[in-house]
Formats: C-alpha cells, sequence, structure tokens
C-alpha cells in the first residue's frame, strides 16, 4: 500500500525548542516531517515598556 500523503500547517510561537521541531514533531508521530521555522516580523523591541 502506498503512505497516505497529508498536508498540515501548525502555526504558533511556542512549537520550536532552540529553533527545533523535533520534540513537537516526535509527539504527532511525525519525526520524518518537513518543516520551516520563520522569524517573527513583530518588532518586540519597540512597543515594550520598560
Amino acid at each position: 500500500m502506498d503512505a497516505c500523503k497529508v498536508a498540515c500547517i501548525f502555526t504558533s510561537a511556542a512549537l520550536a525548542v532552540d529553533e527545533d521541531m523535533h520534540h513537537f514533531a516526535d509527539r504527532l508521530g511525525v519525526s520524518t516531517a518537513k518543516n520551516l521555522i520563520l522569524n517573527s516580523p513583530f518588532d518586540y523591541a519597540r512597543p515594550a515598556l520598560l
């Protein structure tokens, strides 16, 4: 039988640990999944109150 191919997109600020997705992918049972980590376009420093 051919493996079922499915595309899923997960978005969150907390899926990666030290820029690594292995923990998240392993928990879902998809350790061989392709992933992409993008930097946030949000400027965290500017609106912060000190």
